[in-house]
Parts: C-alpha cells; structure tokens; sequence
C-alpha cells in the first residue's frame, strides 16, 4: 500500500483544508473543525486540541475563507521533526454531512537554514501532555 506523506515544517502553526458535502459535492461553508492525531512518538494516539495533547478526538474550529476553503492558525505548533500525523476535518454542525478519508499524512520536517556560512536545524519541540 503507498500513501502520499506531506512534509509539515517543525514550528508551523497555518494549516488550510477543503470540505465538500458528501450528497451533493457543494462546498462546506456552515461550520468545519480541524482535528489533529498524533501517529508515532511520544503522543501517539493523541489528539492535538490547540495547546497540548489529549486522549480522544478533540475539535479545533476553523474559519472559512471562501468557497469551502477552511484555515486555522493554531495556537502553538504540534509538529515535530520524524513525528508522522494524521489531520482532517468534519463539517461541525452534523459531522456526518462531510467527505470523509480526505484526511492527510504529515511528517514534521526540521527546519534548516544557513547562519554565517554554517547549516542550522532547528528543532522544536512543542509543549504538550505525556
């Protein structure tokens, strides 16, 4: 089985999905929350709920920019470098009303940059629950 990984920079806090009903394939512009889980690491199984993670499913809403097009700025970054996630959204009024399985895999990345001729990684390590 292969599965599309996107790379998730360590530190990152925008993140933007599309929602679609699933009867009639019309864009989402009611009400959409953003839902993070954590696959591998130190909070595997966990649910990022904007400022720690947690046991169970936790909403995080979103705001709609347009035409079913949905953002969230989290609070705080949950990525980390070689940490594999899975990220989705419901429509929140009626959770059932959405295209479910589009959620993605994530893969936080260090960030690397140059300072005075020398290569830098950057990694962040979020605040959170054991």
């Amino acid at each position: 089985m292969s599965f599309d990984i996107h790379s998730i920079s360590v530190g990152e806090t925008w993140r933007s999905l599309g929602m679609v009903a699933k009867t009639s394939g019309s864009a989402i512009t009611a009400d959409c929350d953003y839902f993070l889980k954590c696959l591998t690491g130190t909070y595997a199984g966990k649910w990022w709920d904007g400022n720690s993670w947690e046991t169970g499913e936790q909403a995080n809403a979103m705001t709609h920019q347009a035409d079913g097009n949905w953002t969230i700025e989290l609070d705080e970054s949950p990525f980390e470098a070689d940490v594999m996630y899975l990220e989705y959204a419901k429509e929140g009024s009626t959770p059932s009303l959405h295209v479910a399985g589009e959620g993605r895999l994530l893969r936080g990345q260090a960030v690397v940059g140059v300072v005075d001729g020398s290569v830098e990684a950057h990694v962040y390590s979020p605040p959170g629950n054991a």
